[in-house]
C-alpha cells in the first residue's frame, strides 16, 4: 500500500499517551457529520483535530504543552515546503551564541549539532511563524532518537531521559561520544522525506490554543461543537513535563528538567486527587457551554480505580442528562494508548465513557 500524504503528517510528533489514529478517525466519523465541530480540550499533538480536518469536520483544539501545540498545529497547517528549506538555510547564515556545554549535552550531540541548536533556538519564532513551527516540529521530531537516525546520541524517540542517568547509560553500553553529523543536511532530508508526498488536503477548519483548558474553554465563543472527543492527563502516571524536559528546551526552556513541584499542577504528574478532580471538572464544565444539545462526549482515560471512578462522577455531574456507557479495554486489548510504559505487572488498561443525547437510544 502506497503511504499518501495524510499518512505522513498524521504521525508528526512522538508524543506520550497518543490517541490511536484509526480510533480517532472512527469516532469522529460516527458521531459527526461534515461541518460539524470537534472539540478537544486535551489535545496533545493534535491526533483528534487533524482527523477532524481530514474528515471534513471543523476543530477546536487546547494544549497547555507547547511542544505539543507545535505538533498540533504544523500537522494541521503545515509550510510549504521550499520555504522550511529556505528557512533551514538561512539559519545556516547565524552564528551560534550560547551551545550548550554541559555534559550531558557534549556526550548527546556532536558541537555542530549544539551550534545548530543554538541557532535555531534563539532565531525560529515557532510561536508567529508558520515557516518557522514547521521546520521547529521536524527538530523537536528528531531532536533525540537512536543512533544515527535523529541528531542525537543513542535515546528513545518519544520521551527524553534523565541526564544522570543517560550519561551512565552511555558510558556503560559503548555510547560514550556522540555520532559525528551535519544537522543541515540530516533535517533537510528529514524534509523531503516529509513532503515527498505533498501537503495533507484538510477539508475542515479550526484552530489549536496554546493555553490551559481550565482557562480557554469558558473563553470559547462562536462555534458549537457536535463532538466532545478527549483523553485527560492520567492521574499519578507520568510527569508530562519531564518526559519531554529536552523538547521543552529546545523552546526556550531550563537546560535541566524540571522536577516534580517545579512544574505546575497540570503539566507535573497529577499526584493530588483533589486537584485532578477538579480539572476535569472545570475543563468539562467550560466545555459543555460549547456543545450542541445533542452533542455526543467521548473521553477516554486509565481504568484504574479512583481515575475510572473520579472521571464517572465528574461525567455525570456536568451532563447528568446524558446516557452513560462505559467501554473498558484490558491491558491485553489492541492499541492501548499509553502502552503503560513498559509495565511488566497486571493493570486493568484503559475505559471510554460515551455519553449521547437519551433520545439516540
Amino acid at each position: 500500500m502506497k503511504m499518501t500524504a495524510e499518512q505522513r503528517w498524521r504521525g508528526v510528533g512522538p508524543y506520550y499517551a497518543m490517541f490511536p489514529k484509526d480510533f480517532a478517525r472512527r469516532t469522529i466519523l460516527r458521531y459527526t457529520v461534515e461541518k460539524d465541530w470537534v472539540l478537544d480540550p486535551f489535545c496533545g499533538r493534535g491526533t483528534s483535530t487533524f482527523e477532524a480536518a481530514i474528515a471534513g469536520r471543523n476543530f477546536t483544539g487546547i494544549e497547555i504543552s507547547p511542544v505539543g501545540w507545535v505538533f498540533a498545529r504544523v500537522k494541521d497547517d503545515p509550510a510549504p515546503e521550499h520555504s522550511v528549506r529556505k528557512r533551514l538555510h538561512e539559519l545556516g547564515l547565524h552564528k551560534a551564541l550560547d551551545v550548550p556545554r554541559t555534559r550531558f549535552f557534549r556526550k548527546a550531540y556532536c558541537l555542530d549539532v549544539r551550534r545548530f541548536l543554538a541557532i535555531a533556538r534563539q532565531h525560529l519564532n515557532w510561536r508567529g511563524s508558520r515557516t518557522d513551527r514547521t521546520l521547529m516540529a521536524i527538530i523537536l521530531i528528531h531532536l533525540h532518537d537512536h543512533w544515527g537516525v535523529g541528531l542525537s546520541n543513542q535515546m528513545q524517540q518519544a520521551k527524553a531521559v534523565d541526564p544522570a542517568y543517560a550519561i551512565r547509560w552511555w558510558d556503560s553500553n559503548g555510547f560514550p561520544s556522540p555520532p559525528n553529523i551535519n544537522p543541515y543536511e540530516l533535517l533537510a532530508r528529514k524534509i523531503g522525506w516529509r513532503y515527498k508526498k505533498g501537503l495533507p488536503k484538510a477539508l475542515g477548519y479550526g484552530k489549536v490554543y496554546l493555553g490551559d483548558a481550565r482557562e480557554v474553554t469558558p473563553r470559547l465563543n462562536g462555534h458549537r461543537h457536535r463532538l466532545l472527543l478527549t483523553s485527560p492527563p492520567y492521574c499519578g502516571v507520568t510527569d508530562y513535563s519531564l518526559d519531554q524536559w529536552l523538547r521543552l528546551w529546545m523552546l526556550g526552556e531550563h537546560h535541566q528538567p524540571k522536577r516534580r513541584g517545579d512544574t505546575g499542577e497540570c503539566r507535573g504528574r497529577f499526584r493530588d486527587r483533589m486537584k485532578y478532580r477538579q480539572l476535569l471538572l472545570k475543563v468539562l464544565e467550560g466545555s459543555k457551554k460549547t456543545l450542541t444539545p445533542d452533542a455526543t462526549i467521548y473521553l477516554r482515560t486509565d481504568a484504574r480505580k479512583f481515575t475510572r471512578n473520579c472521571t464517572r462522577e465528574v461525567l455525570v455531574a456536568v451532563f447528568p442528562k446524558k446516557m452513560l456507557r462505559e467501554h473498558r479495554r484490558p491491558v491485553a486489548g489492541a492499541q492501548l494508548q499509553t502502552k503503560l510504559y513498559g509495565t511488566k505487572g497486571k493493570r486493568p488498561g484503559e475505559v471510554d465513557f460515551i455519553l449521547t443525547h437519551r433520545s439516540c437510544g
